[in-house]
């Protein structure tokens, strides 16, 4: 039995001997989270890790919500799901990864799959009464789409490859089953909050600047660590060459990559924005590697990561024709963080030994690959029967390449970074 809105559980006790309270985050219309309400210890990290109290009575909602659970649970004081049981039943895919280690009365709560039916969801799971998550169990909401585990697998296992400087911050892949047709997989848990509300919170702005500046510095770390001959390139170039660059022939740019000489080749995590990095009192990890290449071009990963950091720094994420102002000013060295940014390029070029004057065409292609990622995920979901209702919509990273093209303070060149990066 499932009962949707307040109060529902004190009826179903009386008829059912298992009852749980779920608390949709933010609202029920659109959940991104369903947080059990009788489980303190999991609420109270909720509450601490995920909600971005934006407001005086968010913030005093929250401390009073934490300050009950330290000796009860909370009351619906909003709307809530309850779901009834007569027998104890834990969710089927959570019990199938008991043979992975997982406990039989592990506690959880469920971070929903947003945006397209091709997002996952996860369990994030907890040992009974543990305060903290010990595993996440990835979930395909679509039967048969194996996909994202597949390339999970590959990269996960390349990243224990790569040594400790990459596998200190990322998490590692325990195993992956498949139940009725859902492919899931069984990862250790990354501990605290995503970067993107670190930053959006109320804080020291020392301390931001300081862990962007750690990240940072470890993305340079892992393309000096795991760098290739540039022989090793020569599959990518291929790709982008064929497969990307005919898809902006709108502009001239045939012949951007056959003019690049040379360059190293580096591991690749090709998605680091700040939605897949948990921090945690200085730490971090970088989550989510399922499109990680072993060999992938140098600078894209620390371009893409500080520009969405720095947006955040500066204030700027909101709403989104003031963001894609934001990103024109702090490539064009116009914006606060423009001087982080530019500073953090040069050093990652310098670690590398590429020639400044090639790294415009660098970033530019990575935001042409990137600019392109939404026509390639729409063709996943038409191999397998669906129809992506927003495949046609232009993200942030395809208006990011639209900028890059006809900005020219930008392009191959890249003129505006050149003269600072001369300056300095």
């Amino acid at each position: 039995m499932i009962v949707d809105g307040r109060n529902g559980a004190p009826a179903l006790r009386s008829r059912y001997e298992h009852v749980r309270r779920l608390l949709p985050l933010p609202d029920t219309l659109a959940p991104e989270l369903l947080v059990p309400l009788d489980e303190r210890e999991i609420t109270r990290y909720v509450l601490r890790e995920w909600s971005l109290p934006t407001g005086v009575r968010r913030l005093v909602r929250n401390a009073v919500a934490g300050s009950v659970l330290r000796f009860t649970t909370l009351p619906d004081v909003r709307a809530s799901v309850t779901v009834a049981q007569r027998d104890l039943g834990t969710p089927f895919l959570v019990r199938a990864a008991h043979e992975l280690g997982v406990p039989g009365d592990a506690d959880w709560y469920l971070t929903l799959g947003h945006g397209d039916v091709l997002t996952r969801a996860v369990f994030h799971l907890f040992e009974r009464g543990a305060g903290r998550p010990s595993w996440i169990l990835k979930f395909s909401r679509v039967p048969g789409y194996s996909d994202p585990f597949d390339r999970d697998e590959r990269a996960l296992r390349l990243v224990a490859e790569s040594g400790a400087t990459v596998a200190a911050h990322a998490p590692r892949l325990l195993g992956r089953f498949e139940v009725h047709g859902f492919h899931a997989a069984l990862e250790t848990a990354a501990v605290g909050r995503k970067l993107t509300l670190f930053l959006q919170r109320r804080g020291n702005a020392d301390t931001k600047r300081r862990l962007v500046d750690d990240i940072a510095s470890w993305l340079i770390e892992v393309g000096s660590s795991t760098r290739a001959a540039p022989s090793a390139l020569d599959a990518e170039r291929a790709r982008m060459r064929d497969e990307v660059l005919p898809l902006w022939s709108d502009h001239d740019v045939a012949d951007v990559i056959d003019a690049l000489p040379p360059v190293p080749a580096v591991l690749q995590h090709n998605d680091p924005g700040c939605w897949n990095i948990v921090v945690e009192r200085g730490r971090f990890t970088a989550v989510d590697w399922e499109s990680a290449r072993r060999h992938g071009f140098p600078l894209w990963d620390l371009v893409y990561f500080l520009t969405d950091a720095l947006v955040h720094l500066d204030g700027a994420d909101i709403p989104p024709a003031r963001r894609d102002r934001h990103m024109q000013q702090l490539w064009k060295g116009e914006a606060p963080s423009s001087p982080i940014l530019h500073g953090w390029v040069r050093r990652g070029a310098d670690a590398l030994g590429i020639r400044h004057e090639d790294v415009g065409r660098i970033v530019m292609l990575g935001w042409l690959h990137h600019g392109t990622s939404h026509l390639r995920r729409a063709n996943s979901g038409g191999r397998h029967g669906i129809v992506l209702d927003d495949a046609s919509n232009q993200p942030l990273s395809f208006r990011a390449a639209r900028i890059w093209l006809t900005d020219p303070a930008l392009g191959c060149e890249w003129p505006a970074w050149r003269s600072r990066a001369a300056a300095s």
